[in-house]
């Protein structure tokens, strides 16, 4: 059965989060699958997918006469380790603030083109939406931001799993612009939500949604109930394959929770 999109939709919407998850995963495929499903189960008829050797930027653009969708392809599970402890922290500036340089640059070796196809698929004044997971999250952040810098409307933004991406003034920024257009899903104890650090200047940005160990999902949970249900989760965890924090990053784990609560309504 294909996937339901509210494309006029002005606030969050279950049918979005679940569509826009899969977009997220599908980002990984190659592009002639990616773009076979998509176009199955969004009724989609354009797609252009976008590969930058030079930077490794990936990322498709789909369409149809009433929604635009751009999805940044993450982090391959099998690099998430070195990109952990091996992450470029410097900030550079950014008309909203300052970013995270390495972002920015992985951005900005695609953005013309995926600008340039954005336009050509806007043909009927359809909706525009970014997702992403993980490093592809943060590029779909910074996408945004770049849509915001010149006046350009984006319907909204659904992340998965998404690292920090600047500064204080940054999410202040983003926070406005965006205001519940911008919905942020945290897995548990997904480790790649916790970095870049607060400590050297970095802040969350995003309507904050979190599913806990049992995949319930909450938009106003306590930093203390989330601390507890975290340790519970790496409680469980002891013995597993991997660690919980690497685990609870999959794009799959992030599906199963919105599929679970597609009834949920956010504030």
């Amino acid at each position: 059965m294909a996937l339901l999109f509210d494309y006029d939709s002005v606030k969050y919407s279950p049918n979005n989060a679940l569509a826009l998850a899969y977009c997220a995963k599908w980002a990984y495929l190659d592009a002639p699958l990616a773009q076979a499903e998509v176009s199955k189960q969004l009724q989609t008829n354009k797609f252009q997918f976008v590969n930058i050797q030079s930077s490794g930027t990936q990322a498709f653009v789909a369409g149809d006469s009433h929604k635009i969708i751009v999805s940044f392809r993450g982090t391959e599970p099998s690099k998430l380790q070195d990109i952990l402890s091996d992450i470029r922290l410097m900030q550079v500036y950014h008309a909203l603030g300052n970013v995270h340089g390495g972002f920015i640059r992985s951005l900005d070796a695609a953005w013309r083109e995926i600008f340039t196809i954005i336009r050509q698929f806007q043909d009927n004044n359809q909706t525009i939406w970014f997702t992403g997971h993980s490093l592809g999250a943060a590029l779909a952040t910074l996408g945004v931001a770049k849509m915001l810098e010149f006046s350009y409307p984006v319907s909204g933004l659904y992340n998965f799993g998404q690292p920090r991406v600047g500064d204080k003034k940054f999410a202040e920024s983003m926070n406005k612009e965006m205001a519940k257009r911008y919905f942020r899903f945290v897995n548990n104890n997904d480790v790649v939500p916790r970095v870049p650090l607060r400590t050297i200047g970095y802040a969350d940005c995003g309507y904050f949604l979190y599913f806990d160990k049992a995949k319930i999902l909450y938009d106003d949970l306590s930093i203390w109930t989330r601390l507890l249900d975290n340790f519970h989760g790496r409680l469980e965890a002891l013995g597993e394959k991997g660690t919980d924090g690497i685990n609870d990053h999959n794009m799959d784990a992030y599906i199963a929770g919105i599929s679970k609560n597609m009834d949920k309504l956010v504030k």
